[in-house]
């Protein structure tokens, strides 16, 4: 499921601290060893934290962008 081996989250997930407030954090870096994340509040790059996976719990899955084109012309683009 993560984009390291074995990792249970991918970079961008939203997540919360077990057994800690209710703030939400992003994934901003992870490191397998332990495998361990690196956390950020918002965009307050004071606010980051090394948390280790049992720590933390999924909030919300990173959005993959869409493969497919985002305009697709009735007509071609050469007016034919």
């Amino acid at each position: 499921m993560g984009g390291k081996k074995g990792m249970q989250f991918e970079l961008g997930d939203m997540v919360k601290i077990k057994n800690g407030g209710p703030e939400v954090y992003k994934i901003t870096q992870a490191s397998s060893a332990g495998p361990r994340y690196l956390l950020q509040l918002g965009n307050d790059g004071a606010a980051i934290q090394w948390k280790m996976e049992d720590e933390i719990e999924l909030v919300a899955k990173v959005k993959k962008p869409d493969d497919g084109p985002r305009f697709v012309p009735e007509r071609g683009i050469m007016g034919r």
